[in-house]
């Protein structure tokens, strides 16, 4: 599998809570990474990345589910197949595109710098920032890197690398995507397994 794991989506919202009421919190886990095949070019196993909720008042989708050679949309996007840039996206980018001369498709879709740039404005406290996107892979078809996730004061888990060595790697931050597993003409048979991705999160501020 080629394209690599978009990131989840970002939302926020500045919201009036009542003292005393109960709000069910949700945090989306990270979407599976495809399963290695052998013979064959049907994927499966792959899934996109869980929902994450704060009651009924704000709901926030996870990454998508990524094809054999094109990344997934997210809130960043996935890597494609011979993907043309070192680094998967970031920030709200869409994914790098891939080298055509490779038959490789689009990266994934994103939701734009400046929609990120403006969701994490509410925040006053505490330091939300863009995580990097995973390197794409070394392989005759060039897995795609994950897309970055999220960081808070600048730290959060990393989502997984493809399964070889040569496969792309996963994007750093909460809800990053993860790296594609990746196809190498060594090995014509076998198409290697994904990274899972990073489980998003949920963060509250609040004023008294």
């Amino acid at each position: 599998m080629n394209g690599a794991g978009g990131s989840g989506y970002v939302q926020s919202r500045s919201l009036n809570v009542t003292s005393g009421n109960i709000y069910n919190i949700v945090v989306g886990r990270g979407g599976k990474g495809g399963i290695q095949t052998n013979g064959s070019a049907i994927i499966s196993g792959v899934t996109g990345g869980g929902y994450s909720s704060f009651g009924n008042l704000l709901n926030c989708e996870g990454g998508l589910r990524p094809t054999r050679s094109q990344g997934s949309d997210g809130g960043s996007g996935g890597g494609t197949s011979c993907p043309v840039e070192g680094l998967g996206s970031t920030g709200g980018s869409a994914g790098y595109p891939g080298n055509y001369a490779c038959n490789a498709n689009n990266g994934g879709n994103s939701q734009g710098n400046y929609n990120w740039e403006e969701r994490l404005k509410v925040f006053k406290y505490s330091s939300l920032t863009p995580g990097e996107g995973g390197l794409f892979g070394s392989s005759s078809h060039g897995a795609g890197g994950g897309a970055g996730g999220m960081l808070l004061n600048g730290m959060g888990p990393s989502a997984q690398n493809g399964e070889n060595p040569f496969s792309g790697v996963g994007g750093k931050g909460y809800g990053a995507g993860g790296g594609a597993g990746g196809y190498d003409k060594k090995f014509p048979s076998t198409y290697w397994a994904g990274g899972d991705g990073a489980d998003g999160f949920a963060f509250i501020e609040w004023d008294v």
